[in-house]
């Protein structure tokens, strides 16, 4: 194995200038606000149980005991081996009558599935232990909230050299968590009625008039025009390349130092060939980067700015930010990493800068956020748009967003799931592992993060940690914990 506390990270050589997009219509000067929200101290941010967020409803965090530093288990940990380990363990929990005698509760909110609101606490604090056993994450931290009152909020602590204890003040790159967040900016947007969903992009930014599309092994021009619903829903026929090593040079990849802001990424974004027509197919992909810079044009704001004006502000998300400064590098937490021959905690694989210099702010990938903050955006969420009697977001807006814009978009991993605007929402109930109920939303980020929403029981769950490879074995071990296994 390499230690990877030893290795030092690579950077990309900036590319030279390319040729200016141009904007198109509603296209204001940027002026008033800054390229990046103004900091909070640590005394002065928002924190669970602190008086400045006396609605809030979660406890301080409480510090279970640290697990073992050596693994349960000895052999690499393969997706189905680690689902059926799991599975059986969670089903062992359920049929033993759930709670652990002495064990501490955390809350008394009502319970999903068959078991009672100790037995989803224990069973959910069994598996973020069980994560940190078997080498799957560090230290991570899980919540569950049910009309209001916790059900689950518990941190586990992996207590290894070059690991983070998690507390209320962890900074953590939520990657494609970011999508959602984008996503919600664009459709206040709409509801101000700026724009139509089958707007060309084109009218917004010139650039994206003359796309290509790849044929085989040629190049033609695109004979749709690239939409913003397309955008919103992956279909637009845009890729990611690989995160797992580097991107080629002329790759459209979200990158912090070859592009200095997203001006320049949407010129190089439109001159990468589209994998399909326009609208045609969906392929996950740098969709919502490409919508940042749509947001500038639309609100007159840098994107940072309309979030925080739009967003964050009114939702107290005081530590969500695209930039990390040396405050927040003392709270961002290490990325562990067990694939192929790395193993270990190291910085060297962050990807993004989050410079303070930077304004290439990605809609799809660039923000850090906290538990704390991420839960308010839920909150929002599961209140149907309202954030402590303040409507942020339409119910039609929430409908639109979790509505299928492309059935069974992922068999493998997550059968019976469309994909909404950049959601994963449950179609088929019958098609999934867990007892989870149609209607559930949400999504999850590169370095395993992950939240869903249930609006039908007014429920949010969200787990964060920082670790590679992404597993989607994690979320569905969380759905088995407070739903119970299908059977």
């Amino acid at each position: 194995m390499i230690d990877l506390r030893l290795r030092h990270a690579g950077t990309l050589t900036r590319a030279t200038q390319l040729l200016a997009c141009g904007r198109g219509r509603r296209a204001p000067p940027h002026k008033g606000r800054p390229a990046w929200r103004p900091l909070v101290s640590a005394a002065s941010a928002s924190r669970i149980g602190d008086a400045g967020a006396e609605t809030w409803p979660l406890p301080h965090y409480h510090e279970p005991e640290t697990p073992s530093k050596e693994p349960r288990v000895s052999r690499p940990i393969h997706l189905v081996s680690f689902r059926a380990a799991l599975a059986a363990a969670l089903f062992s929990f359920a049929a033993a009558g759930c709670a652990t005698p002495g064990a501490p509760q955390a809350g008394a909110g009502a319970a999903e599935g068959r078991a009672g609101p100790g037995g989803v606490s224990e069973r959910l604090l069994d598996l973020q232990q069980r994560l940190i056993a078997d080498e799957v994450t560090g230290s991570n931290v899980a919540l569950v909230v049910r009309d209001g009152e916790v059900v689950h909020h518990r941190v586990v602590n992996s207590g290894k050299e070059g690991d983070r204890d998690v507390d209320a003040d962890t900074l953590f790159p939520i990657w494609s968590m970011s999508k959602p967040i984008t996503i919600v900016a664009m459709m206040t947007l709409h509801e101000k009625g700026l724009f139509e969903w089958d707007d060309p992009v084109s009218e917004y930014l010139p650039c994206f008039a003359n796309l290509t599309v790849r044929d085989g092994e040629a190049l033609r021009p695109a004979t749709e025009a690239l939409r913003i619903e397309h955008l919103m829903a992956h279909r637009s026929g845009f890729s990611y390349d690989s995160f797992t090593s580097p991107p080629p040079y002329g790759s459209a990849h979200p990158n912090q130092t070859r592009y200095r802001d997203l001006q320049q990424y949407v010129e190089a974004a439109a001159k990468t060939p589209l994998q399909f027509e326009p609208g045609s197919a969906y392929l996950y992909g740098t969709n919502q980067a490409i919508l940042g810079g749509l947001v500038e044009v639309l609100s007159g704001l840098p994107f940072s700015g309309y979030l925080e004006q739009a967003l964050f502000e009114p939702l107290g998300m005081n530590e969500t930010s695209f930039v990390l400064d040396a405050e927040r590098r003392e709270r961002f937490q290490p990325l562990f990493i067990n694939a192929g021959n790395l193993k270990g905690f190291t910085f060297a694989l962050d990807e993004l800068t989050y410079s303070p210099e930077s304004r290439a702010h990605f809609g799809g990938e660039g923000l850090v956020s906290t538990l704390g903050d991420y839960a308010r955006f839920c909150e929002m969420l599961v209140g149907g748009g309202v954030f402590r009697g303040r409507r942020i977001l339409s119910r039609e807006s929430i409908d639109t967003m979790t509505g299928a814009a492309t059935e069974d978009f992922d068999l493998q991993a997550l059968p019976g799931f469309h994909m909404g605007f950049s959601l994963f929402v449950l179609a088929d109930h019958a098609r999934e592992a867990t007892r989870a109920p149609a209607g559930i939303y949400g999504w999850a980020g590169y370095h395993n993060t992950h939240f869903w929403i249930a609006p039908a029981s007014n429920l949010y769950a969200l787990f964060m940690s920082r670790s590679r490879d992404f597993n989607w074995s994690i979320p569905e071990g969380l759905r088995l914990a407070v739903y119970g296994a299908d059977e």
